[in-house]
């Protein structure tokens, strides 16, 4: 066996991203990266909760995302989305802390409209909730096997019994370590040495190496086979377990077995996990002009990275604009209006209505770069959320074709409440409308090209959705525009 060692340094950057749809929180089951995939709506940082200010939407013109009026600005670098705490723990310079304990306010009506008694904390809870005291007392007396009765679990049953009685995939908790994983998310950058592993015949397998990465300047590619961590065996490990086993804090030495593809002999790496910062835009400029622009999500810096990308696609002559959000679950609002903005020159991105039945408007920024070229977006049943947002606003106003199937219909807006264990209430706040004020939550986009892609077109390496967009556009520039 070969034995490599490798003491990487590589600087922290605390960056700051994405959010997403589903109620789902974990890895999938056949895939994962070191920091979970974002599943959830429309995600707005959540504004304090004070006992005499409302939470709602209305507040998030303090919070990164929040619509601002004048020339674009870069986006922050320290300004935390919602928490006000990095994965370890330390406070992000300029973040929105997060209440320690959720408070339900903001709902229009005092403690006595509900019936309400006080807690141990003078906050009221329904009477009604005095039962589940009533239970638990019952519990603890009489039931035959006290050993069962875990305070902690219990309470887990109980809150996602409250949240499964509203109907609601989008709202959900968070235990402590789900919540850590979000929030590495929303950053956009997570704490390990960036790699993706997948399961291929009951073995783990690196199926993407992140650029940049410790993992990449120590040797590891995609194809290696991931015999072992930290001395553990892999065998009958997920995926998950193995992303787990080696997301670590910065400084943290992880210790793997590996094999290359094609080859015999297993050899052993020692990495040190440090920050590893995810992309979000991906860009190839086709021989007939064409600027085919991949965003996989919509993080806090999704904008900086797209107006550099579409900088550097109109300096080398791009003649037209494919907007790729195939796959896409989603990500923050503002992230979503500002990509919007990139190819609008004024009006509305989006409306958001609250609780309260108030609505804001979220108005195009000045300075797009690219707001007369041709322009497509391709889209399918996995394209949501932000993902909608900008699709939307850009068929809306005839800026852009659509191109490919229904979207997923994810028009919810969330806040991530974070509770004094480190656990967090994921709960919807709102929905969003189009310019033209369609709702998209359950409805979905239709587009103005339809075009499947079936899983034999995927198998043999067919992209029909693709080449229908570019002959939509390569017609555009054939005609003049």
């Amino acid at each position: 066996m070969q034995n490599r060692k490798v003491s990487l340094s590589i600087p922290v950057v605390i960056l700051l991203i994405v959010l997403s749809f589903g109620a789902g929180l974990g890895v999938a089951p056949r895939l994962a990266y070191e920091a979970a995939v974002p599943t959830a709506p429309l995600y707005l940082p959540a504004p304090p909760v004070t006992d005499n200010a409302p939470s709602g939407p209305g507040h998030e013109a303090t919070t990164p995302g929040a619509t601002q009026t004048g020339p674009r600005k870069p986006v922050s670098q320290d300004a935390g989305p919602g928490s006000g705490q990095d994965v370890g723990g330390a406070a992000t310079a300029n973040a929105v802390q997060a209440p320690p304990v959720l408070e339900s306010t903001g709902s229009g009506q005092g403690p006595e409209a509900t019936g309400a008694h006080p807690d141990e904390s003078g906050r009221r809870l329904p009477t009604q909730f005095g039962l589940i005291e009533e239970v638990w007392n019952i519990l603890e007396q009489d039931y035959v096997d006290p050993a069962a009765l875990d305070p902690g679990k219990l309470t887990v049953g109980a809150i996602n019994g409250v949240l499964e009685t509203l109907a609601d995939p989008h709202s959900a908790y968070l235990n402590a370590e789900q919540n850590r994983q979000r929030k590495a998310a929303f950053r956009g950058s997570f704490r390990g040495i960036g790699v993706e592993v997948t399961a291929d015949n009951n073995e783990i397998v690196v199926k993407a190496v992140i650029s940049g990465s410790p993992a990449e300047e120590a040797g590891i590619l995609p194809g290696d086979r991931v015999l072992a961590v930290n001395g553990e065996s892999t065998d009958g490990m997920s995926p998950g377990d193995v992303a787990r086993t080696i997301r670590g804090r910065s400084g943290a030495v992880v210790r793997m077995t590996l094999m290359h593809k094609g080859e015999t002999s297993p050899f052993e790496v020692e990495v040190t996990a440090a920050e590893v910062r995810t992309r979000t835009v991906t860009t190839a400029l086709l021989p007939s002009g064409i600027a085919h622009i991949t965003i996989s999500g919509f993080s806090q810096r999704t904008p900086e990275e797209l107006e550099a990308a579409l900088r550097d696609m109109l300096d080398a002559g791009a003649e037209a604009i494919l907007l790729d959000l195939r796959h896409n679950p989603g990500g923050l609002l503002g992230s979503a209006v500002d990509v919007a903005s990139q190819f609008m020159k004024e009006g509305v991105v989006a409306s958001q209505t609250d609780n309260r039945g108030a609505s804001t408007p979220h108005p195009v920024k000045p300075g797009g770069v690219a707001t007369d070229l041709p322009m497509a977006i391709l889209l399918d049943g996995a394209s949501a959320s932000a993902s909608e947002v900008v699709a939307g606003a850009l068929q809306d106003v005839g800026r852009a074709a659509l191109v490919g199937a229904v979207t997923a219909g994810k028009g919810s807006i969330n806040y991530l409440r974070e509770l004094s264990d480190g656990s967090a209430l994921y709960v919807t706040v709102g929905r969003w409308l189009t310019p033209n004020g369609r709702l998209i939550e359950g409805q979905g986009l239709s587009p103005d090209i339809p075009m499947e892609r079936t899983r034999n077109d995927i198998a043999r390496g067919w992209d029909p959705q693709l080449q229908k967009a570019l002959e939509y556009l390569e017609g555009k520039l054939a005609r003049g525009r």
